[in-house]
């Protein structure tokens, strides 16, 4: 179970193991319970989710309502050298409205804020499947971003006043422009990325630049390379622009506060 909570003093994170049978999830629906931790969805379709952290730094007790449309973006996208390796992903809230209480170190924290919500699943080796991941949203756009480093593999979509397109492969570059140093993990990471995507009609151009970034290491067993996620949030600004008539023009700005991941791997 992993949290990880940005603050103005800096990030406070929880990389929890719990046994296997500390695990349960539905069937028919998207409930997850890791030991005392949950996340699941009422009935009324509000998505709710609460824990602890082992360590009783942070606690949390969330709802997340839709603001946007879900859509399927990945049914059993191949994503690693082998053929069985295969991801789905759909993002149930590309925007939500989130509310509750953040509880750190013993101090309550009123949320009220925009979120994101989706769901992975399928089979793969983790360090087989590394990713670019990025999510922006405003009140009249969201933006996703799945990328498979190395892999000719992955999807940018742009939802502008409920219109959604979506880039392939081949019409889209996302290319890191600055690099940090992780001295501990001793890896580089990306902390300013350009994306431009383009399929003749709609047009965007976003730099993501980081603001806080924390990463999160997962304790492979030999002989598998750890997994390293790099957890940043990141300021987003940029332009939309539709082929009207023959000529580019401007229809949304991009501009504010979003959320990224990439991912590295060392021994």
């Amino acid at each position: 179970m992993v949290a990880v909570a940005y603050t103005a003093g800096g990030t406070v994170g929880a990389v929890d193991r719990y046994p296997v049978g500390e695990f349960e999830a539905g069937e028919a629906s998207a409930d997850v319970r890791i030991g005392e931790n949950r996340a699941w969805r009422d009935a009324d379709g509000v998505y709710r989710v609460a824990g602890k952290s082992l360590d009783g730094r942070l606690e949390w007790e969330l709802e997340y309502v839709a603001d946007s449309a879900p859509w399927f973006a990945a049914d059993r996208m191949a994503v690693g050298r082998l053929g069985w390796e295969e991801m789905s992903w759909l993002v149930q809230m590309p925007r939500a409205r989130v509310t509750g209480t953040l509880t750190l170190d013993g101090r309550p924290i009123a949320v009220r804020a925009t979120g994101y919500h989706d769901h992975n699943w399928g089979e793969w080796i983790p360090t087989d499947a590394t990713w670019n991941w990025a999510q922006f949203s405003s009140p009249r756009l969201s933006l996703e971003v799945g990328d498979f480093i190395g892999k000719p593999v992955g999807i940018v979509a742009l939802d502008l006043d409920g219109a959604r397109t979506v880039f392939t492969p081949d019409q889209y570059s996302l290319v890191h422009t600055r690099w940090g140093w992780d001295r501990v993990n001793r890896l580089f990471f990306p902390t300013e990325s350009l994306l431009t995507a383009d399929n003749g009609a709609v047009r965007a151009e976003i730099t993501m630049r980081a603001l806080a970034t924390e990463p999160l290491r997962g304790e492979l067993p030999w002989p598998l390379k750890d997994l390293i996620i790099y957890e940043q949030t990141a300021r987003f600004e940029g332009l939309v622009r539709e082929r009207v008539a023959g000529e580019w023009k401007v229809s949304a700005l991009v501009r504010g506060a979003g959320f990224k991941e990439w991912t590295g791997k060392r021994y």
